[in-house]
C-alpha cells in the first residue's frame, strides 16, 4: 500500500515537470530588432501575425526585443551593440525591420555563424 502511494505521489510530481520540459523544447526564439511599440503599430502587427499563425507569445514562442529607437535618435553606434546581442542568443529567427539596424545585423550574424 505505500509503494502505491508513492508511485501515485511521484506520478503526480513527474508529470507536470515532464510536460514543462516537453513545452521547453517546442519553443522557439525570435530576436526583433525594430521600432518600439509607440512607433506605430509594427511590433503590435507582428504580434498579431505571428498569433493567426498559431505562434502565442510566452507558450511557443519567445521574442527578444531590442528597439531601434533610441539608436536612431543620436545614439547610432547602440545598434550594432543591439545586433551583437540578438546575435549572441542564437534565436530562430531574427526580424530586423531598418536598414540601419539590419546592416550590423547581417554583419554580426556573419561572424557569430556556428
Amino acid at each position: 500500500m505505500i509503494a502505491v502511494r508513492f508511485l501515485v505521489l511521484l506520478a503526480l510530481v513527474a508529470a507536470p515537470l515532464a510536460a514543462e520540459a516537453q513545452q521547453t523544447r517546442n519553443v522557439r526564439t525570435i530576436g526583433f530588432l525594430g521600432p518600439p511599440p509607440s512607433a506605430g503599430g509594427l511590433v503590435q502587427g507582428f504580434q498579431q501575425g505571428l498569433r493567426e499563425l498559431g505562434y502565442i507569445e510566452g507558450q511557443n514562442i519567445r521574442i527578444e526585443y531590442r528597439y531601434t529607437d533610441v539608436a536612431l535618435r543620436g545614439h547610432p553606434e547602440l545598434s550594432p551593440q543591439f545586433a551583437t546581442e540578438l546575435v549572441q542568443l542564437k534565436p530562430d529567427v531574427l526580424v530586423v525591420s531598418v536598414t540601419e539596424a539590419a546592416l550590423p545585423a547581417k554583419k554580426r550574424r556573419a561572424r557569430f555563424r556556428s
